[in-house]
């Protein structure tokens, strides 16, 4: 009977993906239809839907076939409805998936540099529009030392060149047209920190990021207590995402002025670890929780979506 429980008919169903799919579509296009900027943030979304996929399938994150990686990606999307309008925020989220392709490449691989080069130059390229990733690079370096096992001399400095490769360039430009003077000042000022001030937020954003928080929280106890059921090398590519949502997670709270980018950050990050959680967890009583976070889920999106916060407010 556990076997086929909901949750276990959903996270092992073919038409999971195609389902949410449909309605990310749905709720995205159909209020705007002529929004060009929310066609083209749909197709970030569904590029980043895509690599999740054959992130998942090329390194065997889940022991059972499934699309609830993607699937949730595109659900904790649809929970927040400003996300969907193209943005430059959305470009990191995408470098994130790529950098993960490179950078679990290198696992206990002999000769890596190449691999390193090319994940720390996606970092690089999603600092340019989110700067204070760049201090994601010692969490990276730090999973390449331990859970990677691929930090050499030359791994070490083949990301560092990768990371500063977008700001060489920059700078030979800002030298060239002569403002090198307040070329970096922009970069400079994205460093502000407001630590835990969240009042300002729309409640959509700070209700997603809670609900996401809450899921990411439980996911990485249940890894913590379940991890010697993955293969080695699933457990390592885990402790990676695990160190950038843990990452992520304190960005947003020194810097929630910036939540647009870290929120759709957090989402694909946590994509593979609820995944895990809801997929491969056992138990009546995960059964029932995620009954409970499917109708929590769905509760925000309704809410979210046709904006009855406002409603609710002004009854109270």
């Amino acid at each position: 009977m556990r076997n086929s429980s909901y949750r276990k008919q959903i996270s092992t169903s073919a038409f999971t993906l195609p389902i949410v799919a449909g309605l990310v579509a749905i709720l995205s296009i159909v209020p705007s239809v002529t929004d060009i900027g929310i066609w083209i943030g749909l197709g970030i979304v569904g590029i980043t839907t895509f690599l999740l996929v054959e992130l998942t399938n090329s390194n065997v994150l889940l022991r059972i076939r499934s699309r609830m990686v993607s699937s949730i990606f595109l659900a904790g999307y649809m929970t927040c409805p400003e996300l969907f309008h193209w943005s430059t925020d959305m470009i990191p989220m995408v470098c994130l998936v790529l950098s993960y392709f490179r950078l679990f490449a290198t696992y206990q691989q002999p000769r890596p540099e190449q691999d390193v080069f090319a994940g720390f130059l996606y970092l690089g390229i999603a600092s340019w529009f989110y700067p204070p990733l760049l201090f994601c690079a010692a969490v990276l370096y730090l999973c390449l030392l331990i859970p990677l096992r691929s930090l050499t001399w030359r791994t070490c400095f083949a990301g560092l060149f990768g990371l500063i490769l977008p700001y060489w360039f920059y700078a030979a430009w800002a030298i060239w047209n002569e403002k090198i003077d307040t070329a970096f000042l922009p970069f400079i000022q994205s460093f502000h920190f407001q630590f835990g001030q969240f009042s300002e937020l729309p409640i959509s954003i700070i209700s997603t990021t809670c609900l996401l928080t809450l899921l990411a929280l439980c996911s990485i106890f249940h890894f913590s207590h379940t991890a010697y059921n993955d293969k080695i090398r699933t457990r390592m590519y885990f402790y990676v995402i695990i160190s950038v949502e843990i990452f992520l997670l304190l960005a947003l709270l020194l810097q929630p002025q910036h939540a647009g980018v870290l929120l759709r950050l957090l989402i694909t990050n946590s994509a593979p670890l609820i995944a895990h959680y809801f997929t491969l967890g056992k138990g009546r009583i995960l059964d029932y929780w995620f009954n409970v976070c499917f109708f929590i889920w769905g509760a925000l999106t309704i809410l979210n979506y046709f904006d009855l916060w406002t409603l609710l407010s002004n009854s109270l």
